[in-house]
C-alpha cells in the first residue's frame, strides 16, 4: 500500500442522507453532448470532449473529497474546515490547484435570486461556453419533480433550515489535460430555506459567500489509485446521479 492509499485508507466518510440510492439513473454512460450530473453536495457538468473515464475519475474524486470533509466537520459553523479538507483530500489524490479564495458577495440589488446570482459571479471567471453549459445542468435540476429522488436527496445533501453549502462545477479535456473549475457557495439565512438553487429572497434576509477554484487532475497520478479509491467509495449510486435522461 503506497502513501496516497494510505491516507485515502484512513478517511471517514460521511454515510448517505437518504436510504434511496440512484441505481435507476445511469451513471457515466450516456449520448448527452454536455453531460450533467448530481454528485452529493455538487452539480457537476462537462464539455463534450471529456471521457466517460475522466468524467468518472472527476466525479469519484469530488465525492470522496466531500464525503470526507463532511465526515470530518459536519457542523454548519464549519464551513471554512470543511472546505481545507474538501481541498486537501483533492491534492492529495492527484489534482494540483491553481485557485481557491471565498467573498463575501456584495448584493447589489432588493431582492436576491440565488440562480442568477450564480451566473454574475461566474461570469467573469468562465467563458461564454462555459456558462451556457453551466446553465443547461442547472435547468435540469430544476426541471426535476418535487418527488424525484434525485432533487429529493440534493436537497438533504445541501442545506439545513437555514445554512447551505453547495457547489456548482465543470470540467474540460483537451490534448490529455484535464482542467477543472469549481464554485462554492455558503450561505446563511434568517428564513428557511427550501430548495437552494432556487431561492428569492430580500437581500435583508440571506448573506452568501463565493469560493473560486481552478484546477487540473493529473490523471496518471489518480490512475496509480483510481481502483482503490472506487473500494473505499463503495456504491457511488447513493451519491452520484445523472440529469440528462
Amino acid at each position: 500500500m503506497n502513501d496516497t492509499q494510505k491516507f485515502i485508507a484512513g478517511l471517514e466518510l460521511a454515510a448517505p442522507t437518504t436510504n434511496e440510492p440512484f441505481a435507476d439513473y445511469t451513471m457515466f454512460e450516456t449520448d448527452t453532448e454536455t453531460p450533467s450530473y448530481l454528485n452529493f453536495k455538487g452539480l457537476q457538468s462537462f464539455s463534450s470532449n471529456v471521457s466517460s473515464q475522466t468524467q468518472e475519475d472527476v466525479l469519484n474524486s469530488l465525492l470522496l473529497a466531500q464525503r470526507a470533509a463532511t465526515k470530518a466537520f459536519p457542523e454548519d459553523d464549519q464551513v471554512y474546515d470543511w472546505y481545507k479538507m474538501y481541498f486537501n483530500v483533492l491534492q492529495r489524490i492527484g489534482w494540483l490547484l491553481n485557485q481557491k479564495d471565498f467573498t463575501k458577495v456584495a448584493q447589489k440589488s432588493s431582492a436576491f435570486e440565488l440562480d442568477k446570482a450564480i451566473f454574475d459571479l461566474l461570469g467573469d471567471l468562465v467563458s461564454a461556453q462555459q456558462i451556457k453549459i453551466l446553465m443547461k445542468s442547472v435547468e435540469l435540476l430544476k426541471s426535476l419533480g418535487e418527488d424525484d429522488k434525485r432533487l429529493v436527496a440534493f436537497e438533504k445533501n445541501t442545506h439545513s433550515l437555514g445554512r447551505g453549502n453547495f457547489q456548482v462545477g465543470m470540467a474540460e479535456e483537451s490534448n490529455g489535460s484535464i482542467t477543472v473549475m469549481g464554485s462554492g457557495f455558503v450561505l446563511r439565512s434568517k428564513k428557511k430555506i427550501t430548495k437552494i438553487l432556487f431561492l428569492k429572497f430580500d437581500k435583508n434576509t440571506i448573506e452568501l459567500e463565493f469560493g473560486f477554484y481552478s484546477a487540473e487532475l493529473v490523471s496518471s497520478e489518480y490512475a496509480k489509485n483510481r481502483e482503490f479509491i472506487k473500494q473505499k467509495l463503495g456504491d457511488s449510486h447513493q451519491f452520484i446521479a445523472s440529469l440528462d435522461l
